[in-house]
């Protein structure tokens, strides 16, 4: 399937408003998202989770496409400690941060447009989207979840992680105060509602991706689909 066109800024922040929110609030990065997943039982067993799904084996080769301030990456190394990482954003606050929550440089961190990336085709057995898509406009995350495609080797798994519409509307409003959907002005609420209306596996069937196995968290505000590309479906297989 063909790569969505890809129109990037240069800064490669999806607007002017995004890079200056991410600049500012970055010294606050890590305690805004901690509040956020207190619901779902803590930031550190919601990325333990996130690892989990990921089915990771020894050795394999990660790429994390808009890695923050590595939490994920660094959750991924507690579960399988031989694995060689890359993660890739925007941001230099945030890669600052991950890097100093790295002393040992078990992660390679790289400032990078996670809709091209540069790195190699088909070179990573694991492509990780973490709780980033819900920022952007849908046009933008399928470049980068095409980017992902790209990036995935023919037996590999790509994951994504994000916002779920709650099938309760009592969760659904809870999820929103406590997202700050409410908050005037928050540019993510409009992208972050498109994309629980479309579902991330259908965003990933729309660049070549065929979804595998869907996880949820407790409450469902969160869901991941670890999926495969075209190239890794057994021929003449139609499951």
């Amino acid at each position: 399937m063909a790569t969505p066109e890809l129109t990037v800024r240069r800064s490669g922040y999806a607007s002017r408003l995004y890079e200056l929110g991410y600049a500012q609030s970055s010294p606050l990065y890590d305690v805004i998202v901690r509040y956020g997943l207190l619901p779902l039982g803590g930031h550190d067993r919601c990325r333990r989770r996130f690892a989990e799904w990921s089915e990771l084996r020894p050795g394999q080769q990660v790429a994390s496409l808009c890695c923050g301030t590595g939490s994920t990456e660094r959750a991924m190394l507690e579960r399988v400690p031989d694995l060689r990482i890359v993660g890739i954003d925007l941001g230099k606050g945030q890669l600052a941060r991950a890097r100093r929550r790295d002393p040992q440089g078990r992660i390679e961190y790289r400032r990078g447009d996670a809709r091209a990336s540069g790195l190699e085709s088909r070179r990573f057995d694991r492509v990780v989207v973490v709780l980033a898509l819900h920022e952007m406009p849908r046009h933008e995350r399928r470049c980068v979840l095409a980017e992902a495609e790209r990036l995935c080797a023919d037996d590999g798994r790509v994951i994504a992680v994000e916002h779920n519409r709650p099938g309760r509307f009592g969760t659904r409003l809870l999820q929103a105060l406590c997202w700050f959907y409410w908050l005037p002005g928050n540019p993510e609420a409009r992208t972050a509602r498109d994309l629980q209306r479309e579902g991330i596996a259908a965003e990933m069937r729309a660049v070549g991706l065929e979804p595998l196995r869907r996880h949820l968290t407790r409450p469902d505000w969160i869901e991941a689909v670890l999926a495969r590309t075209a190239a890794s479906r057994p021929r003449g297989s139609d499951a």
